[in-house]
């Protein structure tokens, strides 16, 4: 889906290893969804505080 690229890197103890890397769209989508996070966890704080009023 073009969120994460990858290559293979040969090792000299055991089998070729994948190794993972985000695009830049995988960024901008990590971020989008980071932003999303960090509202829900002030809206719940916020909500727990007007129940313990």
């Amino acid at each position: 889906n073009g969120l994460l690229s990858y290559n293979w890197v040969e090792s000299t103890s055991g089998p070729p290893r994948k190794y993972y890397t985000l695009t830049e769209v995988g960024k901008d989508i990590l971020s989008q969804l980071d932003q999303t996070w960090q509202e829900l966890a002030y809206a719940v704080g916020v909500s727990q505080e007007g129940a313990k009023s």
